[in-house]
């Protein structure tokens, strides 16, 4: 598989003051052993990253793990079944996923380009689970030119984790255009042939 990605853990750190609140800080190079955070609610007096009620746990910061340009292209990715009853871990040809930390994504540029995604030896999965691209925690993602040989439900799919996903050029064997779906708002990307095809259809 052709995978490129560089790693980046110098600018952006992930901060749990409190048990379930948690934030995102982002850490300049003036300042680089300080930061500041915002919190979901009032520490009061103690408003550090330690807890001030005795007896339960304190907070912790660390590193957020980022892959600041990945590019995944020029694969042919074979899927097997659906094999979980309650569809957990459906096969998936392209899996990114980092949690909802905006505006701080786990994978801020992306691109799956040119890439052809299909079932093992042409195997139905029954439960029509196997996904093609799934992409979450993305700030600017590209898919592009990748043929994509499943059942139709769940080709190109991301959710609300994600900030800018643009779709070009993607299609099954036999040429019928994929867009991507936001899964949230169920609305697809918009593509060049199907902008045209509308604006076609206005002008009639």
């Amino acid at each position: 598989m052709s995978v490129k990605a560089r790693m980046s853990l110098l600018h952006s750190l992930f901060i749990d003051p409190l048990r379930f609140d948690v934030s995102i800080a982002l850490r300049t190079n003036s300042y680089p052993t300080s930061f500041t955070y915002v919190v979901a609610s009032d520490r009061g007096a103690n408003g550090d990253v330690y807890s001030a009620v005795p007896g339960t746990p304190g907070g912790s910061f660390s590193a957020k793990w980022q892959a600041r340009h990945l590019v995944i292209e020029n694969n042919l990715i074979e899927l097997g079944l659906n094999i979980h009853p309650n569809v957990f871990g459906p096969p998936t040809g392209v899996f990114m996923t980092g949690g909802d930390f905006a505006p701080v994504y786990s994978f801020p540029q992306a691109v799956v380009r040119g890439n052809v995604i299909r079932s093992a030896d042409g195997i139905v999965d029954p439960t029509n689970q196997q996904h093609g691209v799934w992409l979450g925690s993305c700030g600017n993602a590209i898919v592009e030119d990748n043929i994509i040989d499943l059942n139709p439900y769940f080709p190109i799919l991301f959710d609300k984790t994600s900030s800018v996903v643009e779709c070009f050029n993607n299609s099954t064997p036999s040429g019928a255009v994929i867009r991507g779906l936001n899964t949230n708002t169920n609305r697809y990307t918009d593509e060049l042939a199907t902008n045209i095809e509308d604006t076609v259809c206005i002008s009639i």
